[in-house]
């Protein structure tokens, strides 16, 4: 789907929902680090290595297989170190990336070529009018609840990955970001509209 025209913005969900993948089952989590506000960690706060667990195999699940898919959307998010350098060389200058270790608990192995990422930054870049939302009473803007979101493309100020603040919760990425990553062989990330996406 071309949508460039209009609008150069997708949505990162994660990676292809057919196709059958390793999950996680477990993630760190360290007091006073927020992955989702866009500033910079506390790098004093980190360990080492952030580990991170994967679930076991079921060969009964549909959804399920071994390959290592190359981002998964967690808290903190979790990408392939190739994938952060590709969007480092695109011009991506916004990224925070930190030593991680994948453990397997079928084998054992522990991989290390991924990287937990913050992505500074947030930019107000819904366009309201355009959207079908709802603000969560007593919440603040972050806490907005899109049953149709709307991108407004001069907010985003050409910005090639960010996490919208009206809700932070959402990972945009520019078509030029978008078609490189692509290029580069992650053909299994999924990308939606943000029209056809609800947070």
């Amino acid at each position: 789907m071309n949508q460039a025209a209009n609008n150069p913005y997708w949505v990162l969900e994660g990676c292809n929902p057919e196709l059958p993948k390793r999950w996680l089952k477990d993630t760190p989590y360290i007091e006073g680090i927020s992955w989702w506000n866009g500033t910079p960690v506390d790098r004093a706060l980190l360990p080492e290595h952030l580990v991170f667990k994967l679930k076991k195999l079921n060969p009964h699940s549909s959804d399920h297989g071994p390959l290592l898919p190359p981002f998964f959307n967690e808290n903190p998010p979790l990408f392939l170190d190739r994938m952060i350098k590709v969007m480092i060389d695109e011009g991506a200058a916004n990224i925070e990336a930190f030593p991680a270790q994948l453990h397997d608990p079928d084998n054992g192995d522990v991989h290390t070529c991924y990287r937990a990422v913050n992505l500074l930054g947030l930019i107000h870049a819904a366009d309201l009018k355009k959207s079908q939302f709802v603000v969560n009473e007593g919440g603040p803007r972050t806490s907005v609840d899109f049953d149709r979101l709307a991108i407004d493309p001069a907010k985003a100020r050409g910005e090639l990955i960010f996490r919208l603040a009206e809700s932070v919760n959402v990972i945009l990425v520019h078509d030029r970001l978008k078609r490189r990553l692509e290029k580069e062989g992650f053909d299994s990330l999924w990308f939606l509209p943000p029209g056809e996406v609800a947070t």
